[in-house]
């Protein structure tokens, strides 16, 4: 029998990629990777995407000095926070 939250962590790790699509947030190594990991927060709790969410934009706003990417994945937050809960559709 599969633990319940081991069966869930599958979920969300394999729907990932179709959450990009679903957001529009590009499948990036930079700002689109990090909104859809501050809109997965938003989505589905769990602090490892807080921290990467997190993470990305201090080390955008070091090293450009600038608030636009932190601003970016602010709004993924928000985006999430407002969405219908896409863990429960059935893909």
């Amino acid at each position: 029998v599969q633990h319940p939250y081991a069966w869930f962590g599958r979920r969300v790790r394999d729907t990932h990629d179709i959450w990009h699509v679903l957001t529009g947030y590009q499948a990036d190594e930079s700002l689109g990777e990090a909104c859809l990991v501050a809109f997965s927060y938003a989505q589905v709790g769990g602090l490892g995407w807080a921290f990467i969410a997190v993470a990305a934009a201090l080390k955008s706003l070091k090293a450009t000095g600038n608030t636009l990417f932190a601003r970016a994945v602010w709004e993924g937050y928000r985006h999430g926070r407002r969405a219908q809960w896409l863990s429960g559709e059935d893909y």
